[in-house]
């Protein structure tokens, strides 16, 4: 006798998940944009930029000779230019898009779970989050090459 595998329930069959559920399923995404909100608005108070954190910062000499050849110049010591890292930006996006992929993989467990569905599994997601990682390796080399 041929054994045949389980019947999974179908989607339409299984009782749609009501408010509480809802808010459940969709509770880490709640928190991940409140949380946004919440550091944007500090930061913003602050005045402080994002374009700042992602540029890369000069060195002290760079900074004294700055200063010294306003000096002799007689002019008023000007501001350094920052200038953008490309590194530090890929890096960025990166991170962002390794906690968007979580909070979306999350919600999808949780609903399912919920729902009582087979709970679906994420072993073939690995090469996505190995490229996300693979973002940060730019920045680390460089500074890792600093620092010798």
């Amino acid at each position: 006798m041929i054994s045949r595998p389980p019947v999974h329930p179908c989607i339409d069959c299984v009782t749609k998940p009501d408010f509480i559920q809802w808010l459940l399923i969709l509770l880490p995404v709640i928190l991940f944009i409140l949380l946004l909100w919440y550091f944007l608005r500090w930061l913003k108070k602050d005045n402080y930029k994002i374009a700042d954190a992602l540029s890369v910062d000069m060195s002290d000499e760079q900074v004294e000779q700055l200063q010294r050849t306003s000096l002799a110049t007689g002019e008023a010591p000007q501001q350094p230019v920052l200038k953008r890292s490309s590194s530090r930006l890929i890096a960025f996006f990166s991170g962002l898009s390794a906690v968007i992929i979580a909070i979306c993989i999350t919600s999808y467990y949780m609903y399912f779970a919920i729902k009582g569905l087979a709970v679906p599994k994420f072993e073939e997601l690995w090469p996505i989050l190995a490229s996300l990682g693979i973002g940060v390796v730019p920045y680390a080399t460089k500074i890792i090459n600093e620092k010798k």
